[in-house]
């Protein structure tokens, strides 16, 4: 049983020594050994979830947070008046915006149907391809100097251009 292994061992020695006569071998076995490190570093970059994609705590990435309604109504007041103090040069501004419609979403859509996308946690949602904020309707001011005609068209001009809305849906009033 000994000479049979021994046999066998000179064998598989013949067929590597043969193998590796063989022209440009070494280059083969090179390129499969570099594709196999490759393989293997780009599975373990795949292996941590979450590194390219930051996430907050409830796993929707910093890009997909949404405000509701009348946070994003809050908000939008809170930074016009900021603005608007800074052209009129008073500390009592109050804006109001009035909001048109609620924020709108494009579904991507295949033969009647949407396409769905299926969380870690199991959660199913469609497919988002574009949203839309909701739009201004009208914008009311009142500040210090609101009846002043100079502030008045600064203060309009700003709002108008900043919110894409016609003039005659900005007041602005002390």
């Amino acid at each position: 049983m000994l000479k049979q292994n021994m046999r066998k061992v000179e064998e598989m020695k013949d067929f590597f020594k043969k193998i590796l006569r063989i022209k440009g071998i070494s280059y083969i076995m090179l390129a499969l050994t570099v594709g196999i490190i490759l393989i293997v570093i780009s599975g373990k970059q795949s292996d941590n979830p979450g590194q390219g994609n930051i996430s907050n705590s409830d796993g929707a990435s910093k890009n997909e947070q949404k405000f509701s309604f009348s946070e994003y109504e809050d908000a939008l007041e809170k930074r016009l008046a900021e603005m608007i103090s800074k052209i009129s040069g008073s500390s009592s501004v109050s804006v109001m915006v009035v909001l048109e419609n609620s924020y709108k979403s494009d579904m991507a859509e295949r033969n009647g149907s949407y396409t769905l996308i299926r969380a870690e946690n199991g959660e199913q949602s469609g497919l988002i391809l574009s949203e839309t904020a909701p739009t201004v309707r009208g914008v009311a001011v009142i500040c210090s100097n609101g009846d002043d005609p100079t502030t008045q068209k600064k203060i309009i001009s700003m709002l108008s251009s900043l919110l894409n809305i016609p003039t005659a849906h900005i007041f602005v009033g002390s």
